[in-house]
């Protein structure tokens, strides 16, 4: 059933820290898109509060704001977010970079309570959704005990497929426009970039090694403890003016198996970073390569090893993959060619 005089009631969800720039840009291509009732955005504890009046005047906008966060946590925020969205019986999920496109028209035509629509494709689609809220708190919402970035989405998948015993139905491509940005903006190393220079290859070198490493850890969070809606979630109080945690309500991984989470981070990040084989990382001493609750942090000595030892290690795969470039389109052109002669 379409919005037309139904009673569905779609609401776009949006959580963003320290993504004001593009917030910016998003919220009014969201705001041109009439097939809304509600466009939540929940600030989660951006350094500099997100105020409503650098958003457009599109009395469809609400902005909610939790405060106290040190860190982003992409399933808590989203399943707090969704949680305050009580009037909603559809949710579209689109991140601080994405917006609907204008070729999307009604978008609730067809679609029945189970309809679960994921986003695929390059850039930041994957991950954003169109579903009933009801289907998605029935799932338990996102893994809250997963941290940094990456898996949080095709956990949800799978638990959405296997309570539905379906595969889920894929949103066009077209239909969500996404702002291009590298791996180092979502892995939050424009936050390293602002305490020293850095240059573009250092930061999307340190915002692949972020993801990778985070992506194993919420893999192994997830088999080590699954996901539903029996599991207790966090709870957030309001003070009339922002949201804050509830103590006592934030979920943990037993201790061994936190332990094994982290260093399985720990291993795959300096590995990753710093081209090191991760065995050698293991017998080396943790002070050396030390731990971290998101990402290890990354001390004045490894970043004089990447612009040196490293730098150096890598030369002959950066040689080889820079003369495949250089060759791939004459032979493409010479393949062209070959395939355009005529018969013997």
């Amino acid at each position: 059933m379409g919005l037309s005089g139904s009673r569905d009631r779609l609401t776009i969800v949006t959580v963003c820290m320290n993504r004001r720039e593009h917030l910016r840009i998003t919220a009014a291509r969201v705001a041109a898109w009439p097939w809304h009732q509600q466009h939540l955005i929940l600030d989660w504890s951006s350094e500099r509060p997100l105020q409503r009046e650098e958003l457009p005047s599109d009395p469809r906008v609400r902005v909610e704001r939790v405060e106290g966060e040190r860190e982003w946590n992409i399933a808590r925020a989203y399943n707090a977010a969704i949680g305050l969205a009580t009037e909603a019986t559809w949710i579209l999920k689109l991140d601080a970079d994405c917006w609907p496109n204008a070729v999307w028209s009604d978008p609730l035509v067809g679609l029945c309570a189970t309809s679960l629509l994921i986003g695929e494709g390059p850039e930041g689609r994957n991950g954003q959704f169109l579903m009933a809220r009801s289907a998605f708190q029935g799932a338990g919402g996102f893994h809250e005990l997963m941290r940094g970035w990456g898996f949080e989405d095709k956990d949800l998948r799978l638990r959405l497929e296997r309570l539905h015993g379906c595969r889920l139905q894929r949103l066009p491509e077209a239909a969500i426009g996404v702002l291009h940005h590298d791996d180092g903006l979502r892995a939050g190393v424009d936050q390293v970039a602002a305490r020293w220079p850095c240059s573009a290859s250092y930061r999307r070198s340190l915002g692949k090694a972020r993801i990778r490493a985070s992506m194993l850890a919420n893999r192994l969070t997830a088999a080590h403890a699954p996901w539903s809606q029996a599991v207790a979630t966090c709870r957030y109080d309001y003070d009339g003016l922002v949201w804050r945690l509830r103590p006592g309500t934030l979920p943990r991984l037993p201790t061994a198996a936190a332990r094994e989470v982290e260093d399985a981070r720990r291993i795959v990040f300096w590995a990753r970073f710093l081209a090191i084989p991760e065995v050698l990382i293991e017998q080396m001493p943790f002070s050396l390569f030390p731990a971290g609750p998101v990402a290890p942090p990354v001390r004045w000595w490894h970043r004089l090893y990447w612009h040196g030892v490293r730098s150096i290690a890598v030369l002959p795969a950066t040689l080889l993959r820079s003369a495949r470039n250089l060759l791939q389109p004459l032979a493409q052109r010479g393949l062209g060619r070959r395939a355009g002669s005529p018969p013997l």
